[in-house]
């Protein structure tokens, strides 16, 4: 049985990956930063004897550090670690944050949560894994294009701000550095950019979903269950070769 942990793992595409892996013979360890949405998904159908809660902010090496000794002590070993924490800030209304919206203090909390996490996680918990292991990041199309515009007929029309696709680009290079270091141990890092995801980060209106969906090569926004296929394939033991790989998740968008 392999163990699994997941980052960010009580709400949206974590939790999705969450059932996915319960629904596939794992021992799951699903970290996040909010307590009370992980006794609410434990509580809902969640098998206790193969899933372990741990309440962490993975922004902070203190937390992590502490996650770590702790997961050393009552697990042992890692086969899966799936980065998922990240945040996305918009104003009241879901729109698009633009440069002077942002503040030194929001940049830095951004950046920390979407990109430090990962290198937190990856610098712990790589300790407990061995050859064959794989991390997976996730990360965002965002990270690609660059943050999106108030313009639908420009691309990328998103509500992403450009903290937010700074931090994701970062995602994806780091995975590329993480994959070069982490070979040696036999371990394979690869990333998923989602681009727009249903359940996903926003909660879009509808006028601004058609927009984007117009602008999809295949007219749908992705599901949560798209992503959980992506990561599906990267952490199987069919993978034996790509690492340093950032698998883009998006009908088309990107294209």
């Amino acid at each position: 049985m392999k163990t699994v942990m997941i980052t960010g793992a009580a709400k949206g595409i974590g939790h999705a990956l969450s059932r996915y892996f319960i629904d596939n013979n794992c021992k799951l360890i699903m970290v996040d930063i909010d307590g009370s949405a992980l006794d609410n998904v434990k509580n809902n159908g969640m098998n206790a004897e193969v899933v372990s809660t741990y309440v962490a902010d993975v922004s902070c090496e203190d937390s992590v550090n502490r996650l770590f000794v702790q997961i050393e002590r009552e697990h042992g070993r890692i086969d899966v670690l799936i980065n998922n924490a990240g945040i996305s800030p918009k104003k009241d209304d879901g729109s698009r944050l633009s440069m002077k919206d942002i503040s030194g203090a929001e940049w830095d909390r951004v950046l920390t949560t979407n990109t430090k996490s990962v290198f937190l996680m990856c610098k712990y918990f790589s300790r407990l894994m061995s050859a064959g292991s794989k991390i997976v990041n996730i990360a965002s199309m965002m990270g690609s294009t660059g943050s999106g515009t108030d313009d639908p007929n420009i691309f990328p029309y998103s509500v992403s701000g450009l903290h937010y696709s700074c931090s994701k680009a970062a995602v994806i290079n780091l995975t590329k550095s993480l994959a070069r270091e982490l070979v040696k141990q036999g371990i394979l890092v690869n990333a998923v950019s989602p681009g727009a995801v249903s359940g996903g980060m926003g909660h879009f209106r509808s006028s601004f979903i058609e927009t984007i969906k117009s602008t999809i090569p295949l007219n749908e926004i992705c599901k949560q269950c798209d992503i959980v296929h992506g990561v599906k394939f990267l952490v199987s033991d069919e993978n034996t070769t790509l690492t340093g790989q950032n698998i883009n998740i998006n009908g088309g968008w990107l294209m």
